[in-house]
């Protein structure tokens, strides 16, 4: 279980209000468009304002539903650019711009149903008509508004939301210009009512498109060829997933504004004073909720970047952030609705209405802050939930409590006081209750992903894809790599052997205890993995760099340039000898081990690029397989391009895009290694509450892991087992023991360290069998067991403290063996 809990990062309110601030003016230029039609018409004639409420949302509730099923492409896009993949972003975008076009396609084909669905009211005749002329065209412009939404999804998920904005003003401006023209016969245009509303956003929509075409990159367009040679299983396996994840999408949000269009029609069942009155009110609430939803919207591209990137945590800062942001607005609001009513409202067609539909109106004005509250949290629910790919959640929740409760007990009570349009606002009320409950549902189920780490836009959750162009050109080479040599291991992480092997390159030689004496590498603190499961380790680079420093090296970090990476390691490895490198362990094809595991942060060692810039010979010092060995290879271009760019993230693990580099190494230079080093470990481990209570916390993250379903707690489980007895804490014990013993002798603290090694297998192979048993009677062993070892730890640096220094170790010079 993740234990980070959320709180306000002014960094991530930068980023929420730098993505979502553009959003506003842009990704909901769809509602504006509509809104623009629902004034012009309140103003037009008492006919059209009457028919614009019912024809504007289920026009609405309509295109809705397409333009959100064409948008789960911006959760998609989103986490290929976490991942740090512009050309699989492209890709993602591409696919999603065709799922657009054949969704435009298929709304076109219903237009002739669309039509007729006023038909089915039993609003006047008068209305109808007005009504299935609007949707009619709206049937058009939906089309087009539908491919705006799958194009603007690509810009959205690279945060490139200025685009955007500027495209989304661009659109309302003609939208305003030619609205105002066509419906009233302004500018020298024909005067054509709610015809002209039509007319007017199906131009405004198709200017939107172009100008997104335009703006679109280059490689943007190659993402089709991709596709295209991507073969036909392929291309039905990603559009079928789509599409699952998709339709949930579009129905969520089509059930959501569907809801307020039946809102619409019961209203009517008040009366003629309460519906005119509703339309104002309505109409309000739109432009109250148009920067929910663009704050909504960014959240959901961060949430997916983070995704990506398996940033957890950062979905927690991010959905902080925006509900803060999006707090502050409402309260702004909701004084307005509250102490200002009629300013508010009279822009929205209240100018021209009778003294009981204003009465009307005011009341209900001064209850709508229930709903805009309750909106911000489901809204914000369902756009993080549509990033983890758990629309369908969405949907199944929205169904059960809208149409299943809150419709049906809005209906029967208006139907108990037909034509009363002083419940106008009791009924807003009702429905803000259920919107509350609508966000608490939604809102368990957030922590629930979190928690467990989802993420269903792939196949399944354990996923980590690769762009296919790397697939490809992994394919094209050799199938498999050349093995130079192989030798037993020396060390017991990666990067330490890494350093290791470059400082011996420079005519020196260390050890990794030495680099752990001096970097403070024996003090291990509890967190997570790669892999988002509990670890009990230390900092690999900040130790290393630490402790190599110390020992006499000068190092130096450069920066990988992604474009011309191989000339760079090959001009580096000329000039210093070799160059470590944080790589993806899932390319590294010289060992079988890595391709058959899930891919993690790992170091190796450049040590030449060929001439023709084809082959790189790497040293790994530490392969981790039943048996720990070290090797040499040749690996083809391509397959390193891969291992260093398909980025291994978390938030405490984010190393890949830099090269390690020793310049020079002079012995004599550094800070001899001193006989206190121990000593001075020990008085920090005691004088930092996090290290001391770090054994405590490493059984709470386990235990915490062994409630999750049966699948993630064996894992869990086995992870326990891997990080003590292969991975950190019994091979750095084995380590300290040997420290101990050079610098102390072979006395008490000697035996603690070997009795606290013991306890720590002892918990290892408890750890397998809790895999197998799952096992409660289990699960308590395993905590008595950590309690003991917490203990143990605290006595063995308690006596570290205060252990006499060993008169054969030196004092001045320093050691190592070999």
């Amino acid at each position: 279980m993740t234990t980070v809990r959320a709180r306000l990062d002014l960094g991530t309110m930068r980023e929420v209000i730098g993505v979502s601030l553009p959003l506003l003016f842009g990704m909901v230029g769809n509602l504006v468009m509509l809104l623009v039609n629902r004034i012009c018409l309140a103003r037009y004639s008492q006919e059209t304002l009457e028919a614009s409420g019912p024809a504007v949302f289920t026009a609405s509730a309509i295109i809705v539903f397409f333009t959100a099923t064409a948008a789960i492409t911006r959760s998609y896009v989103a986490q290929a650019h976490g991942r740090g993949e512009p050309k699989e972003a492209a890709e993602e975008g591409a696919a999603g711009l065709v799922l657009g076009a054949l969704l435009a396609l298929l709304l076109v084909l219903c237009a002739p149903l669309i039509e007729r669905i006023p038909q089915l009211s039993t609003r006047p005749e008068s209305s109808v008509a007005l009504e299935s002329v609007y949707l009619w065209w709206a049937a058009h412009f939906g089309a087009v508004m539908v491919l705006n939404s799958a194009v603007s999804s690509y810009f959205n998920g690279v945060r490139k939301t200025r685009v955007v904005m500027l495209i989304g003003l661009l659109g309302q401006a003609v939208e305003i210009v030619l609205t105002i023209g066509l419906v009233f016969g302004r500018f020298g245009l024909p005067e054509l009512g709610m015809r002209g509303a039509g007319v007017s956003t199906l131009i405004s929509a198709l200017v939107m498109f172009a100008a997104y075409v335009c703006c679109l990159p280059k490689g943007f367009f190659a993402g089709f060829l991709r596709l295209v040679q991507a073969g036909r299983a392929v291309l039905l396996r990603k559009f079928s997933l789509r599409l699952r994840r998709g339709l949930p999408s579009g129905g969520a949000q089509w059930s959501e504004v569907m809801g307020q269009t039946a809102f619409v029609w019961i209203a009517a069942v008040l009366g003629t004073t309460a519906l005119a009155a509703n339309n104002v009110i309505l109409s309000i609430n739109y432009v109250a909720v148009i920067p929910l939803i663009g704050l909504g919207i960014g959240c959901s591209i961060l949430t997916g970047n983070a995704l990506g990137a398996r940033d957890y945590p950062g979905i927690r800062r991010a959905i902080t952030a925006t509900v803060f942001i999006a707090g502050l607005y409402i309260v702004v609001v909701s004084f307005l609705q509250i102490v200002t009513p009629v300013w508010l409202l009279t822009p929205f067609g209240l100018q021209d209405a009778d003294a009981a539909t204003v009465q009307v109106a005011v009341d209900t004005s001064r209850v709508l802050w229930m709903y805009s509250v309750t909106f911000l949290f489901s809204m914000v629910g369902a756009s993080v939930l549509e990033s983890f790919g758990l629309a369908r959640f969405s949907l199944l929740t929205r169904l059960v409590l809208v149409w299943g409760m809150s419709v049906p007990i809005i209906y029967g009570v208006s139907a108990a006081n037909e034509g009363d349009p002083a419940l106008l606002p009791t009924i807003w009320i009702i429905g803000s209750v259920f919107e509350a409950a609508i966000a608490a549902v939604t809102f368990w189920r957030i922590r629930k992903a979190t928690r467990m780490q989802e993420n269903n836009l792939v196949e399944s959750a354990g996923d980590s894809p690769v762009p296919q162009a790397r697939q490809d050109a992994e394919a094209a080479q050799p199938p498999s790599a050349v093995v130079l040599d192989r030798f037993p291991a020396k060390v017991i992480t990666c990067f330490n052997g890494s350093l290791v092997k470059l400082v011996e390159l420079h005519g020196g030689s260390i050890d990794e205890a030495e680099i752990l004496e001096r970097g403070d590498g024996y003090l291990l603190r509890a967190g997570h993995d790669e892999l988002g499961y509990p670890e009990y380790a230390f900092s690999v680079e900040a130790v290393g760099l630490q402790g190599v420093n110390a020992l006499g090296a000068r190092t130096h970090v450069e920066e990988i340039d992604a474009h011309n990476w191989r000339r760079q390691l090959r001009d580096l490895t000329e000039r210093h000898r070799g160059a470590a490198v944080w790589v993806n362990s899932a390319h590294l094809s010289y060992a079988d081990i890595y391709a058959n595991s899930p891919g993690y942060l790992h170091a190796v060692v450049v040590l030449e690029v060929s001439e023709d810039l084809e082959r790189v010979r790497v040293y790994d010092s530490l392969v981790v397989d039943r048996a720990r060995y070290g090797c040499e290879a040749w690996l083809p271009a391509a397959t390193f391009e891969s291992a260093v760019f398909d980025r291994v993230k978390t938030p405490k693990h984010d190393h890949m895009g830099f090269m390690h580099i020793v310049t020079a190494f002079d012995a004599s230079s550094g800070n001899p290694t001193s006989r206190d080093d121990l000593q001075r470990q020990a008085t920090l481990f005691l004088g930092d509450a996090e290290l001391t209570a770090a054994v405590e916390s490493y059984r709470r993250l386990c235990d915490d892991f062994f409630d999750l379903p049966e699948d993630r707690a064996k894992h869990a489980a086995r992870r326990l087992f891997d990080h003590i007895k292969v991975l950190y804490v019994v091979p750095n014990l084995s380590l300290l023991e040997r420290s101990i013993i050079r610098v102390c002798g072979d006395g008490e603290a000697a035996a603690l360290c070997r009795g606290l090694s013991s306890d720590w297998t002892a918990l290892a192979l408890m750890g397998l069998k809790f895999e197998a048993t799952l096992s409660a009677a289990v699960r308590q062993r395993i905590n008595d067991r950590f309690r003991k070892i917490d203990a143990a730890t605290l006595a063995l640096w308690e006596a570290l403290q205060h252990a006499p220094v060993n008169a054969a170790a030196p004092s001045g010079a320093r050691t190592g063996e070999h």
